[in-house]
């Protein structure tokens, strides 16, 4: 009888660890995904000075002339689509 109760008492705390680690691990992605989109906002103005300064990539001159800047914003953003598509490298 007391075996009985045992097991019964382990195989509840192992579900109830497997439970809590598959609540922890389902809420987790979207937490970080959260945490990045607000630890790191979007800063087009930082984008378009930084491709100025070195967009260039044949010399370590700034770029005289940018193209308009929707157009340069359009780019990265497919830039960004492009990557998201990727598959990761494990």
């Amino acid at each position: 009888m007391r075996v009985r109760v045992r097991v019964r008492v382990r195989v509840r705390v192992r579900m109830r660890i497997a439970l809590g680690l598959a609540v922890v691990g389902v809420l987790g992605g979207p937490v970080a995904v959260l945490g990045v989109h607000v630890l790191h906002p979007r800063d087009e103005d930082g984008y378009l000075a930084y491709l100025k300064r070195y967009g260039d990539p044949g010399s370590y001159d700034p770029v005289p002339v940018l193209p308009p800047a929707g157009d340069l914003i359009a780019e990265g953003d497919a830039a960004c689509t492009w990557m998201r598509e990727q598959p990761y490298a494990l």
